[in-house]
């Protein structure tokens, strides 16, 4: 086929004839790139709209050719944009993840050349990311020997990234030997189990410089290479890598650094030297280390060792003042004889980590009872760990005498201060002025709700008489509260005085505030309830349906399960009794076995037309996105029009590219976990049993889409749920 004629627009008799381009043809692979190269080609001769389908569909071949003869028959192809649309969504690479989702689990695993093809073949998938995105998904999928060369330097762009990436893939690959981590130790940081000593610290003349090729300025200039804006030179990075070179590494946790204790740590006294010193075993330290005070105090020798880097919990990187050798330390009649290393602590004066934890093999830990059982030389120890101590007011004369003996590591002053008044930001004027114009919606409601098709229906078993249970005994100071809280739903109009035979105990539970809230025991009306049968929807599927969402709404309904009514002839059956009197609710209660479902159904009849347009519910979390502002105003309008339900304005969230939302934070850019909800499990102790290694992995499991290789990571912990295999090792 010859090529078109280029436009005649802006030409002159000066001109050259235009070089013959051609664009590739389509097998149904890939429709975006295809229809991208396919425009360029048309605006490049200045094809007519009329005429680019006519020329698009000689390039087409395989089945995508098949595809087209099909729509060119039954003529349901009128245009080149009506095309595309249909090539797209015929041809399109479905996938369960979203491209932003797919580039941030990325990762190497070939040559750096090979990571940036397929990171650049998903990046063109996706809407504009922030640079600073960008620079850490692909620094973040790199393998770590390049990734920690790389972050020196510190990049603040892709390209400068990707640059960085492929010098030092190359200066890797010219090494002699094995390729080696970036942080290379001479020495193993675990000693051998035979020996609870330090290594002795190497000559200075051992250590070499990693054999590296040295770039000068020329060379740089000559390359031309793209470097950061904050590259320094080799010559003046020497002492900095000369630091990433030590002969040893470790680490020291951030409780043990601070003097605090955490769950995987035990206190114990012991002496030195007929000094009584307080000892930590900690498991997140690797090694042994003093105070620098208590060393001076105890006058031990310190002993100079080459650099030695502490990495410590915060991340932060601390030097060893020395180390004190063959340091006698005696704890509940145990004679023990370790090495230290010295270093500005706080708090407690010794630390012993996993270094010489190592060297007793099987050993009972017991953090609830405070109990450290192991054998050494053949004899069995059991240590009682120490009850944490309370602070106790001290006097000005034993301050004077602890600055003189230098037992103060630090002085804090502690000032009482007002709690700040966090102010919010003040709302576009925009979404201000609708949010003034549904101001009925966040103010109590005044009366009943309306009775709505879903109103709470109780169904018994058949045969069951009217059940009728006794009312707790309540402690004085509860009777007056529980009387404060009947009175309120009286005035509001919630309750009323029954005469039901029906009747049902009262509890009250204390808030996390220190108010109470008001409980009905409703478990034996529940035993004879009949279930429903109302799908509870699960998050993950409401999260699917998020995708392409900019911006965010969250409402939380105030006092949810008030606002549905209880159909009348039901009314006798939730009637419960206090100390005082006997009263039945007019609303649904907590605590009614189908109340979940009835709530639900609720929602789900309320908002039927905006689901999965740009509503979520699930119970009284209700959620708006939209993919743009003026779409999202319109949305809001529609969800605050009057359907009677009130929400909690202090609790609810307006025209945000960012909320936490059931667990997670979702945003433009995709779903992730909430740091608050994940706490539980960081801080959990050390599984003891079969039973909470996999109370662990459940817990554990839920996040296991945010972690990268899951079943890998876990793997040490599901080889404990073998039979007979329960035995807790470094590994785990």
């Amino acid at each position: 086929m010859g090529f078109p004629t280029a436009s005649s627009k802006g030409s002159s008799p000066l001109r050259h004839k235009p070089v013959p381009v051609k664009f590739g043809h389509f097998h149904g692979d890939v429709p975006k790139a295809w229809i991208f190269q396919a425009d360029r080609y048309f605006d490049f001769y200045g094809i007519i709209k009329e005429e680019k389908l006519n020329i698009a569909s000689f390039y087409l071949d395989g089945k995508a050719l098949e595809w087209y003869r099909r729509l060119y028959r039954n003529k349901q192809l009128s245009d080149w944009t009506i095309f595309t649309e249909k090539l797209r969504s015929r041809f399109r690479k479905w996938h369960v993840q979203s491209p932003v989702g797919r580039l941030s689990k990325l990762r190497q695993t070939s040559t750096v050349a090979e990571f940036q093809s397929r990171f650049e073949a998903l990046l063109n998938e996706t809407n504009s990311l922030p640079e600073w995105y960008l620079v850490e998904v692909f620094l973040s999928g790199l393998r770590f020997d390049i990734l920690s060369s790389v972050t020196i330097h510190q990049p603040t762009t892709l390209d400068q990234a990707i640059t960085l990436a492929h010098m030092h893939e190359q200066r890797i690959l010219s090494e002699k030997g094995p390729i080696r981590p970036a942080f290379a130790c001479a020495q193993p940081i675990l000693p051998n189990p035979s020996s609870p000593t330090l290594p002795a610290a190497p000559s200075p003349a051992l250590p070499t410089r990693l054999p590296f090729k040295r770039l000068t300025t020329e060379e740089i200039q000559k390359d031309e290479i793209a470097l950061p804006e904050n590259f320094v030179p080799d010559d003046l990075l020497a002492e900095e890598l000369q630091c990433l070179e030590v002969q040893k590494h470790s680490s020291i946790s951030y409780h043990a650094l601070a003097g605090g204790v955490s769950s995987n740590t035990l206190c114990f006294t012991g002496h030195v030297n007929d000094s009584p010193v307080q000892v930590l075993f900690d498991g997140g330290s690797i090694d042994n280390f003093i105070q620098s005070r208590v060393a001076k105090f105890l006058q031990l020798p310190i002993e100079p060792i080459p650099r030695v880097s502490v990495m410590v919990g915060s991340g932060q990187r601390l030097s060893c003042d020395g180390v004190c050798r063959q340091v006698p330390l005696s704890i509940q009649g145990c004679n023990l004889t370790m090495d230290f290393y010295v270093l500005p602590l706080h708090g407690l004066d010794l630390v012993i980590g996993v270094s010489w934890l190592a060297t007793l093999g099987p050993v009972v830990t017991d953090y609830g009872a405070r109990v450290f059982e192991f054998t050494l030389n053949n004899h069995r120890f059991t240590w009682q760990g120490d009850l944490p101590t309370d602070i106790q007011p001290v006097q000005l004369h034993s301050i004077r005498r602890m600055m003189a003996t230098d037992a103060i590591s630090s002085f804090f002053h502690l000032e009482l201060v007002a709690e700040p008044v966090m102010a919010t930001d003040a709302p576009p004027p925009d979404l201000g002025d609708l949010l003034d114009t549904f101001v009925g919606v966040f103010q109590n409601p005044q009366g009943l709700p309306p009775t709505r098709p879903q109103d709470h229906v109780i169904h018994l078993l058949a045969g069951v008489e009217p059940l009728n249970v006794k009312p707790y005994r309540y402690p004085y100071f509860q009777k007056h509260v529980m009387e404060q809280l009947v009175s309120d739903m009286l005035r509001k109009g919630v309750i009323r005085p029954s005469t039901s035979p029906f009747s049902s105990p009262v509890l009250l539970v204390r808030k996390k505030d220190e108010t109470w809230r008001f409980c009905v025991d409703y478990r034996a009306l529940n035993a004879v309830t009949v279930r429903d049968r109302f799908l509870i929807p699960t998050i993950d599927e409401l999260f699917d349906e998020l995708y392409g969402a900019q911006f965010f709404s969250k409402l939380d309904l105030l006092s949810g399960y008030h606002q549905i009514r209880v159909r009348p002839e039901d009314l006798e059956k939730i009637a419960f009794r206090t100390h005082d009197g006997h009263y039945e609710f007019l609303v649904m209660s907590f605590g009614l076995s189908n109340a979940p479902s009835t709530f639900q159904a609720t929602m789900n009849d309320v908002f039927r037309p905006f689901l999965r347009r740009f509503v979520l519910v699930f119970f009284d979390d209700i959620l708006v996105y939209s993919p743009s502002w003026s779409e999202h105003l319109e949305h809001l309008r529609v969800v605050l029009q009057d359907h009677k339900l009130v929400a909690k304005r202090s609790k609810c969230v307006f025209g945000q590219q960012s909320v936490d939302y059931l667990g997670h934070v979702i945003s433009h850019i995709g779903l992730a976990v909430d740091p608050a909800k994940i706490t539980a499990i960081k801080q959990l102790p050390q599984p003891r049993s079969m039973k909470e290694v996999r109370g662990f992995l459940g817990l554990a499991g839920y996040y296991l889409r945010f972690i990268y290789h899951y079943a890998s990571v876990a793997a040490p912990l599901t080889d404990l749920l073998r039979k007979d295999a329960f035995q807790w090792s470094p590994e785990q």
